[in-house]
C-alpha cells in the first residue's frame, strides 16, 4: 500500500497526497504553497514520533516526499519573488542531499536576485 493510505502503529498519519501540484496548475499559488508547507509540517510531526524509524523503505519514501515538497515550494517562492523563503526551502533539501542540483540552482537563483553574489559562489 502507498504511504498515503497506511496508518502507522504509533498513530501518526502520513502526509496528505500532494494537492499542491493541482492548486499550482489552477493558478492558486498561495493555496499550493500552503499545501506543500502542510505536507512538510505533517512530515516533521511523523519524523518527531519516529513513526517509520524501523522501516527504512517507508522512511525513504517520506524523505522523498519532503524533498519534492521543499523543491516545489522553493520554485513557487522564486515565482512569487520570496527570495528568503526560497533559500530556506533549498537549504532544507541541501541538509539531506548536499549535491541536489535543483536545490543548488534554485538557491543560487534566489541569492542572485537578492544581490548576494558572494553567497552564490560558495
Amino acid at each position: 500500500m502507498p504511504l498515503s493510505t497506511q496508518p502507522t502503529s504509533k498513530g501518526a498519519s502520513p502526509p496528505p497526497p500532494d494537492k499542491g501540484k493541482d492548486l499550482y496548475a489552477a493558478g492558486d499559488y498561495e493555496g499550493a504553497l500552503k499545501a506543500w508547507e502542510m505536507t512538510l509540517k505533517s512530515i516533521g510531526y511523523i519524523n518527531s514520533k519516529d513513526a517509520y524509524a524501523q522501516d527504512s523503505s517507508k522512511q525513504s519514501e517520506i524523505d522523498e516526499i519532503a524533498n519534492r515538497a521543499e523543491l516545489n515550494a522553493a520554485q513557487l517562492c522564486l515565482r512569487l519573488r520570496r527570495w528568503d523563503d526560497a533559500v530556506r526551502h533549498c537549504d532544507n533539501v541541501l541538509k539531506r542531499h548536499p549535491l541536489e542540483a535543483k536545490a543548488l540552482y534554485r538557491k543560487a537563483t534566489a541569492l542572485r536576485q537578492k544581490g548576494e553574489y558572494d553567497e552564490v559562489r560558495k
